[in-house]
């Protein structure tokens, strides 16, 4: 279930992050909906990129390894900031992009599966 989690996982921030730091204003407009963005916005979306892509590199690298499950502590951290974030940016700043509903949904279902990765990962450890 974890391998399957952090592949997954893996998956999903490498293809935003390459994105980000390709695209930034196309990721802007599906997700939020925003058009144009400054230079300052531009640059901190591309090193957010990077740092999606860091985290794609460590759900790879750690899938195998005694540390997974640290790694997925990290990442179920990071899905409920994201899932809180862009339902904020939903709600409260009214933004409507095409992809800002998938993508709350997308980091809810990966922090869901976060959770029950750690509680089987623990039930297992005790027996």
């Amino acid at each position: 279930m974890m391998k399957k989690l952090l592949i997954t996982t893996a998956i999903f921030e490498a293809i935003t992050g390459i994105l980000l730091m390709a695209a930034p204003l196309y990721v802007a407009s599906m997700l939020l909906g925003e058009e144009s963005l400054g230079a300052v916005a531009l640059t901190i979306a591309r090193i957010a990129g990077a740092a999606l892509i860091a985290l794609a590199i460590a759900c790879l690298f750690s899938q195998q390894s005694d540390h997974a499950i640290n790694v997925v502590k990290a990442m179920l951290f990071y899905n409920i900031a994201a899932t809180s974030v862009l339902i904020y940016s939903k709600l409260a700043l009214d933004l409507k992009g095409i992809g800002l509903v998938p993508a709350i949904g997308i980091h809810l279902i990966l922090a869901v599966w976060s959770i029950v990765a750690i509680q089987t990962r623990s039930i297992q450890s005790k027996t």
